[in-house]
């Protein structure tokens, strides 16, 4: 069988699925929006409901304490989607906390990102660590 000619074949992937695991209904809402009117697949887990049979690109984890009991929040995401790279955005984190800097590396994740956050930097992060969606 010839292969289609003129078309790529790559234009009909599935947009990447992001997981965000983020308890507050409202600002799950928020970050949902910003990520699909990007053209991202987005997914809700609130991280203590048996895993989503999911292949994600990526997650996003609320952590109200970054250095206390939230870390267990990362363990789940981590034991659920092995390997899966994760950005962790809390109100715990300065307005000057940046991307993959101290605070990320300490929790040993890729990106963090301060709360409240601006859509260009929730954009921005997850586009350093998966790429933009096809058009």
């Amino acid at each position: 069988m010839a292969a289609l000619q003129g078309i790529d074949r790559f234009a009909f992937a599935a947009a990447p699925t992001i997981v965000i695991v983020e308890r507050d209904a409202l600002m799950w809402e928020l970050l949902a929006e910003w990520l699909k009117a990007e053209r991202y697949e987005v997914y809700r887990w609130d991280g203590m409901e048996p895993a989503p049979a999911l292949d994600p690109a990526m997650a996003v984890v609320d952590v109200c304490w970054p250095r206390h009991a939230e870390i267990s929040s990362l363990r789940r995401v981590r034991a659920a989607f092995p390997g899966v790279p994760i950005a962790v955005i809390s109100g715990r984190f300065s307005s000057g906390t940046r991307g993959a800097g101290t605070a990320a590396h300490r929790l040993g994740v890729h990106q963090a990102i301060p709360k409240p956050c601006h859509r260009a930097q929730l954009v921005a992060a997850v586009r350093e660590i998966v790429g933009s969606p096809r058009p």
